[in-house]
């Protein structure tokens, strides 16, 4: 009968995977950044030096996320959960100089999870995926370093996060359960 009841009880996590596109943004965000896009309300966007948003179209054509400062200051996306376990981001240039595209995911006490870049010569000029997974992401750090002279001159576009959601048993799964206690219970008092 525990064998029964332990298997009942049993529910696995889910993930649930979102991306946001950055389309029917305003062209420019003030200092508190893009917060809760498209009803999503678990991460904001803001830069690391606080420094206005624009929304711009990218090499694909699309609008995607650049910092409105110079130099240009690197983007931020902060969870309000600590429950995500890969993001990626789009990064990409207009073939104006070479910039290292890069990715970064730290947990709640500011620990680096992982790092990733991707060095991109003076002529690119199209949109690189980079992704990273851990346990635990609580922020994203992502854009461009040097050597461009201008700092972080990369756009950003489709922030893809995996939020894991706690287990929700099934309703009858509870029923099951329920029953199996009740028949647990009515066995020992007969005994």
């Amino acid at each position: 009968m525990r064998t029964i009841l332990a298997f009942l009880c049993v529910a696995a996590a889910s993930a649930t995977a979102t991306t946001i596109d950055f389309n029917n943004l305003p062209s420019i965000a003030g200092p508190t950044g893009i917060i809760g896009a498209y009803g999503v309300d678990i991460v904001s966007f803001t830069t690391v030096d606080n420094s206005n948003i624009l929304v711009a179209t990218t090499p694909n054509g699309t609008p995607g996320l650049l910092p409105n400062s110079t130099p240009r200051a690197e983007l931020l996306a902060t969870f309000t959960t600590d429950t995500v376990s890969s993001v990626s981001v789009d990064l990409g240039d207009f073939n104006s100089d070479p910039d290292l595209a890069f990715l970064e995911v730290f947990n709640a006490s500011n620990v680096s999870l992982g790092f990733t870049s991707l060095l991109l010569d003076a002529s690119d000029s199209s949109m690189h995926t980079l992704s990273l997974s851990a346990s635990g992401i609580k922020y994203a750090v992502f854009g461009g370093r040097a050597p461009s002279l201008n700092g972080s001159s990369l756009f950003a576009d489709n922030f893809s996060y995996n939020a894991e959601h706690p287990a929700i048993p099934e309703p009858s799964t509870v029923l099951l359960t329920a029953t199996g206690l009740l028949a647990l219970a009515v066995r020992r008092m007969r005994a």
